[in-house]
């Protein structure tokens, strides 16, 4: 959504190329941009600081990503490879967390789907940070989101499309190369990748397919909170998945994982 409240998205046609849609009306009707994104296939578009636009695209056999910006909302484009930006043709997310910062997530591979990683730009998509992992393994399409607490969610697809993620934990400090975690969060989600809850504590030790919880607080979303002293959660995260991780996937066969 801009500035002044258009809201803005992208749609593939197969035979023009990439459109931008819009509505004014938040969704009562709907325009179509004509001038087509070439190259371009799944995309995301965000307004930038100085009221341009700007398209973040996937282009399939190309290994890299492309960027498309815009002065005159749309008419024209200028379009040029992001050499910083590997992809091997698969959906993205793009978001402004805050007035300074833009966060990209993708599979940061230019031949196959693996490697989940974000980044940031702090001078609007000109450039971008050092990709930090989120998940090493198979992995395809992401969608970011800014939580009510600040904290930034990605719920994304992983394991060759048979598994998705039921729970992300985020640890401000991380010892013994991920076994123990200080000042964790983990917010947890069910099969259809609704929010359910969250849990938060002040330290977490990795043992054999579990997590050991020290002093948590339950936020269920549809019932009052709760205090454990300590919580035993079942995982099939292993600490090489979280060393130098950003956030870190923990998750149990589609269902929420275990809590006693």
């Amino acid at each position: 959504q801009t500035a002044d409240g258009l809201l803005l998205h992208t749609v593939v046609n197969l035979e023009n190329g990439t459109h931008v849609f819009g509505s004014k009306n938040h969704g009562e009707s709907w325009f179509l941009v004509k001038s087509p994104l070439i190259p371009g296939d799944e995309s995301k578009i965000i307004e930038l600081a100085n009221k341009n636009w700007m398209v973040n695209s996937r282009v399939n056999g190309y290994g890299k990503r492309f960027i498309h910006l815009s002065s005159d909302r749309g008419n024209t484009w200028e379009s040029n490879v992001s050499e910083e930006l590997n992809d091997p043709g698969c959906n993205a997310s793009l978001i402004r967390f805050n007035d300074k910062i833009i966060l990209f997530s993708n599979v940061n591979n230019s031949k196959n789907r693996e490697n989940l990683s974000i980044r940031i730009s702090q001078d609007e998509g000109v450039s971008w940070s050092k990709s930090k992992t989120i998940y090493k393994g198979s992995a395809a399409y992401s969608s970011m989101s800014v939580l009510q607490n600040g904290e930034v969610g990605v719920f994304f697809e992983i394991d060759n499309y048979k598994k998705n993620v039921s729970s992300i934990l985020n640890s401000k400090n991380i010892e013994k190369e991920g076994e123990i975690l200080n000042n964790f969060m983990i917010l947890e989600y069910n099969q259809k990748g609704s929010f359910t809850g969250r849990l938060n504590g002040k330290k977490a030790k990795l043992e054999n397919g579990y997590w050991i919880l020290y002093e948590v607080i339950e936020y269920p979303r549809y019932s009052d909170s709760k205090f454990h002293k300590e919580l035993i959660y079942n995982t099939t995260i292993k600490y090489q998945d979280i060393s130098n991780s950003l956030i870190s996937v923990s998750y149990t066969h589609l269902t929420l994982p275990t809590k006693a």
